[in-house]
């Protein structure tokens, strides 16, 4: 049996005090480009994506609004820099993620044995004595 390897969480935790506390300084089209940003990467399960992906979540139409969206990239996201438009991810992002991939997935296991403890449990009084 292949094992999923795509888990897909459909709420982000938002922590608002360090939310808050790291976008005091953005403007509100600012904070509202790296929203967009963030909830893009955690429906993709927090995987890289590209400056020209950005720019066209952010639905950019000129060299302002990109300008503004790669400013939001360089000070939150890594992977990539002016110079080379590479792959960006968001550090938290991708640690909540994986935090959470993997406390799902001990529950599931959990749940399996579990699950075949009561099955071999209530299997063997099945069996009528001899």
């Amino acid at each position: 049996m292949e094992e999923k390897t795509t888990n897909k969480f459909h709420a982000l935790q938002l922590f608002t005090d360090t939310f808050t506390a790291e976008t005091v300084h953005l403007t509100n089209e600012a904070q509202g480009i790296y929203i967009r940003l963030i909830c893009f990467s955690w429906t993709k399960n927090t995987k890289p994506f590209t400056t020209e992906s950005a720019f066209r979540i952010c639905q950019c139409k000129s060299k302002e609004c990109e300008e503004k969206v790669l400013n939001i990239l360089l000070e939150f996201f890594t992977g990539g820099d002016k110079k080379d438009l590479s792959k960006w991810t968001h550090k938290r992002l991708t640690a909540e993620h994986e935090y959470l991939t993997a406390k799902y997935k001990a529950r599931s296991e959990a749940g399996r044995k579990g699950g075949l403890a009561k099955s071999d449990n209530a299997s063997s009084k099945i069996i009528a004595p001899i």
